[in-house]
């Protein structure tokens, strides 16, 4: 995993939120044996706060309660009524009844990272800002939080130190080593086919070894606009890719971006958020510069159950690059790209994850040979075991993630084909092994295969890889 990796796969965060809009993907399941979780005693009644929820919805919202709670009061390990109750006491208002809920199921699964969030953000609402910073820094503790979840746990800190421009800054170090089989992504096989003759290739050209140093930082901040759920927030994501010999192939990019985040809890969609963000950005090849890029990203994401999470992304980039003295031809791949994914996030049990999603990409250019259609299918397990020798209490977690694209070129390259446009298949595999050293900083270890099948003799080849990285969470 290169140092632009940002995935929580190892973990167990899948962008599901909290009610007050805090994004966590960590599902509980696999529970010990049913224990009461609430009391018999529940006032249903007595509201801590007026409802979330428009007028004539409260009544329809009370009585379903009330159905829940003879389904707990039936059968104490129905967990999804349990949470189901505490969703619809937090709407209503009853924040003591959604808090003795969670907290009951905490004791039962203790370290759940989605009721700590729950919690901090109901104590927040109750204003105990002790109880919900305690909570919120449980969360904070843990390596595998990802960014955007810090960036919203910074908003509740902000509001409970008095002050929305002192911190709220989060971010992610990572840096580390990798070794390629095929680090410029050349044929394997010296000898291709270009317009129905063969060549051999030179040195330069075909599929060398190699070691890169990588570097991946992200920062971000988020600031509260109202506690109506909306904010503003702004990211700065940097990468770095070294080679020891191929110096011609490293590669430095970086990208800003900022927009507004909507909390759509107040539209009916509990849990959803819907982000907009304006891009810039930028990179080098070798000793030169490559390109620049503008364009836009909307991401939506919403859990579809207790298990279960949604994540839906659309990006667009212009991208302008430039003609160098070593690559003549490079200004040709100037054009838009235009890229929409989705994916499915689900517990499968209380130590397994998994994810599968798809993807479609429509890349323009200069010249409709380097222009494509690729659509691409990507998949993912995580599963989290207890450490075989001690460093820390916190479990390791192994990551298999699996990808399978298809690309189709608009038209022949004249420099290959006058008949032919290229097409081909493109096959990833990795396994990541992420151990961590403290509550902040994790150790990655990975390594992967990939193969590219093509019609283009230049364009087929495999590389296998392996690397460390250290991942810093701030």
């Amino acid at each position: 995993m290169t140092g632009k990796s940002r995935s929580d796969a190892g973990g167990y965060f899948s962008g599901l939120m909290t009610r007050a809009g805090l994004a966590a993907g960590v599902m509980f399941a696999g529970f010990a044996a049913p224990a009461p979780l609430l009391a018999e005693q529940v006032n249903l009644q007595r509201y801590n706060i007026a409802p979330d929820a428009p007028g004539a919805l409260v009544a329809p919202l009370e009585q379903r309660r009330r159905a829940l709670l003879k389904r707990m009061q039936a059968d104490p390990g129905d967990l999804d009524a349990a949470f189901a109750y505490a969703q619809a006491s937090a709407r209503l208002g009853d924040l003591e009844g959604a808090i003795a809920t969670y907290e009951r199921m905490l004791i039962r699964v203790p370290n759940t990272p989605r009721l700590q969030l729950e919690l901090g953000a109901l104590y927040f609402r109750l204003g105990a800002f002790d109880n919900s910073r305690a909570y919120f820094q449980q969360v904070l503790a843990r390596p595998d939080t990802p960014p955007e979840v810090r960036n919203n746990i910074s908003t509740f800190m902000l509001a409970m130190n008095g002050s929305r421009k002192k911190g709220g800054v989060t971010g992610q170090l990572t840096y580390g080593l990798r070794h390629q089989s095929n680090a410029n992504a050349g044929p394997n096989n010296p000898v291709v086919n270009l317009m129905g003759r063969d060549f051999v290739l030179d040195d330069l050209a075909r599929g060398r070894p190699d070691t890169s140093a990588v570097l991946g930082l992200t920062l971000g901040y988020l600031q509260p606009l109202s506690y109506r759920g909306v904010a503003m927030q702004y990211s700065l994501d940097v990468n770095a890719t070294e080679f020891r010999e191929r110096t011609d192939i490293s590669t430095e990019d970086v990208e800003i971006r900022l927009g507004p985040v909507f909390l759509l809890d107040r539209y009916g969609i509990k849990g959803g958020r819907l982000s907009v963000a304006a891009t810039l950005g930028g990179g080098r090849l070798g000793d030169a510069p490559n390109y620049l890029s503008y364009g836009l990203s909307v991401g939506y994401q919403m859990p579809l159950s207790r298990k279960s999470g949604l994540r839906l992304a659309f990006d667009y980039r212009d991208e302008d690059y430039r003609a160098t003295a070593k690559r003549p031809l490079s200004n040709l791949l100037s054009g838009e790209r235009y890229r929409l994914t989705g994916m499915i996030t689900r517990q499968l049990g209380q130590n397994l994850q998994g994810f599968i999603g798809a993807g479609l990409e429509r890349r323009t250019a200069e010249r409709d040979y380097t222009a494509y259609w690729e659509g691409s299918t990507q998949f993912g397990l995580s599963y989290r075991y207890t450490a075989p020798f001690k460093v820390t209490e916190r479990p390791w977690t192994l990551t298999l993630l699996g990808r399978v694209s298809r690309r189709v070129n608009d038209a022949p390259n004249p420099i290959v084909s006058s008949t032919e446009k290229q097409k081909g298949n493109d096959y990833y595999l990795q396994l990541i092994q992420n151990v961590p050293l403290n509550d902040k900083v994790g150790l990655q270890v990975y390594g992967g295969y990939r193969s590219v099948r093509s019609n283009y003799d230049i364009r087929t080849f495999h590389d296998a890889s392996v690397g460390v990285s250290v991942i810093h969470n701030f």
